[in-house]
């Protein structure tokens, strides 16, 4: 399949290449830790009629720069969210650790859809009817939260109030 390679210069300095296919809305795929770009060709060109698909070499993954001696997910999250920046994308599919990669970005950026394809988690799914009927009513803030907390990635923050979350996260989204 034939692609066209870009690349994005992350906030540390790191090339990160990406292949790019199709058109249409912008949609990024982030491939899982132990694959790389060309193992989702199959599905990139599957999309690329309705999409302007944006399939990444991770961090240490074909001609992208290296991970780094300062490497952490943190990186991963901004070599993302550069990407996006660049291509205005506003659609993000991830798979394995890119899931994990994909729902951290999401809590920090604007997008239209996420999709996560195995993301290695273990965790109740008791919060999963309210994140629906959240998301019928068009909540999207409440149904950030109810993910936010139904993941338990806030640590601390976490303990907080849904009312307080939530105005503090619309607040930080009308940024």
């Amino acid at each position: 399949m034939k692609t066209k390679i870009e690349s994005v210069t992350s906030k540390d300095g790191t090339t990160i290449n990406y292949h790019v296919l199709g058109h249409g809305p912008g949609l990024v795929i982030l491939s899982g830790a132990n694959s790389a770009s060309q193992h989702y060709y199959p599905l990139a060109s599957y999309l690329s009629d309705q999409f302007t698909v944006y399939v990444v070499d991770r961090r240490g993954r074909n001609d992208s720069g290296p991970q780094g001696e300062e490497y952490s997910l943190t990186k991963e999250f901004e070599d993302v969210i550069a990407l996006l920046d660049k291509t205005q994308a506003s659609f993000l599919f991830g798979h394995s650790s890119g899931a994990i990669i994909t729902l951290n970005v999401a809590c920090q950026y604007p997008l239209a859809k996420i999709a996560l394809y195995e993301p290695p988690l273990y965790f109740s799914t008791a919060w999963l009817p309210d994140f629906e009927r959240l998301l019928e009513k068009k909540d999207d803030v409440g149904a950030l939260i109810t993910v936010f907390k139904g993941l338990q990635l806030g640590g601390k923050l976490g303990l907080l109030p849904n009312p307080i979350l939530k105005l503090m996260l619309t607040k930080f989204l009308s940024m």
